[in-house]
């Protein structure tokens, strides 16, 4: 390991369970290295969880439920982690409260909005949603993406939710956008 001593480090580490480990294991590995980064003399360790792992189990919905978004801040505190950015946490207030280290939540969808607008200017362009817990992000990216490209970006009904033919024919056409396909759409 190189020589942190005194420095400021930012660890970048998604906790998403994939082939390459599970949430897990990723969490553990994570938590580790800033353990260790501290014993080095790091002045300050900042992770930067794209994904923050079990971050949705933030209440009790039953009497003795686990909250795990808890767990999860106590054991970042534990190895002296000293800041926590995260992207598109499921609940803000949850996440802030869990943490007494300080947080930053990102929403993604200023950025991804910066990002495509000049790409696709002056395109019929549609905001989608694969399902009702995204829709809150994809009306901020719609917004985000009509006030970049000043022109209107429509909305898909959600699956399941009493597609309208004549609606959804009529931006067949329209390049969409949604975390479905994580990535540009010809419809």
């Amino acid at each position: 390991m190189a020589n942190v001593r005194g420095h400021d480090v930012f660890v970048l580490h998604s906790l998403h369970g994939d082939a390459g480990g599970s949430s897990n294991d990723k969490l553990c590995r994570l938590l580790f290295f800033c353990g260790a980064l501290r014993d080095a003399g790091a002045e300050r360790v900042t992770a930067v969880t794209p994904y923050l792992c079990y971050a949705r189990k933030d209440r009790r919905t039953k009497p003795n439920d686990p909250i795990t978004t808890r767990y999860v801040a106590a054991m970042f505190e534990a190895v002296g982690i000293d800041r926590v950015i995260t992207l598109e946490v499921h609940n803000v207030a949850a996440f802030e409260n869990a943490f007494h280290c300080p947080t930053w939540h990102i929403e993604s969808a200023p950025l991804l909005a910066a990002h495509f607008a000049p790409l696709l200017r002056g395109e019929p362009l549609v905001a989608v949603s694969p399902d009702a817990g995204g829709a809150k992000r994809a009306e901020q990216f719609r917004q985000a993406m009509e006030q970049l490209t000043r022109s209107d970006v429509g909305t898909a009904p959600l699956p399941g939710a009493g597609w309208m033919r004549g609606w959804v024919w009529r931006w067949r056409a329209a390049p969409c956008f949604g975390p479905m396909t994580r990535r540009i759409s010809a419809g």
